[in-house]
């Protein structure tokens, strides 16, 4: 290689950097980045940790990752948990209506009693209420 190749080399990332400038001034990845962060936020505002850990813990099992009631022990239950991607079923269902399955499990509101509360969701609310915007934003 020659001198004027590897200057030219040297010069092609930073052009093609500053190519990926946006109109603010922000690169594309920064940008990215950035609205990454903001979602991760916005999702932590609405649905606390011990919620989304709850979840993944226990409701998980039965309702799934995708929250479409596919989860490993769905396929043992006689009655298949709610997919709660389903517009339908989302539009039939009241926060009230969800917070009481999730507090006191399927029997108390007239659903399969294989769905048991939620443990802890009855006495803390902002577990209950987070508990129910996870499976809101399945629907969303």
């Amino acid at each position: 290689t020659t001198p004027e190749t590897e200057t030219a080399t040297e010069q092609a990332p930073a052009e093609a950097e500053e190519a990926a400038k946006t109109e603010s001034g922000m690169d594309e990845l920064e940008a990215l980045e950035n609205l990454a962060a903001e979602a991760v936020e916005a999702k932590e505002a609405v649905i606390p940790k011990a919620a989304q850990a709850l979840y993944d813990s226990y409701c998980f099992a039965c309702h799934g990752a995708t929250g479409k009631g596919d989860g490993l022990a769905a396929a043992n239950l006689p009655v298949k948990p709610a997919s709660f991607v389903d517009a339908a079923w989302q539009a039939s269902v009241t926060d009230e209506h969800l917070a009481l399955v999730i507090a006191e499990g399927g029997a108390a509101a007239g659903k399969s009693p294989l769905m048991v509360p939620a443990p802890g969701a009855k006495d803390d609310p902002e577990l209950l209420n987070g508990l129910v915007a996870i499976v809101r934003a399945f629907g969303e």
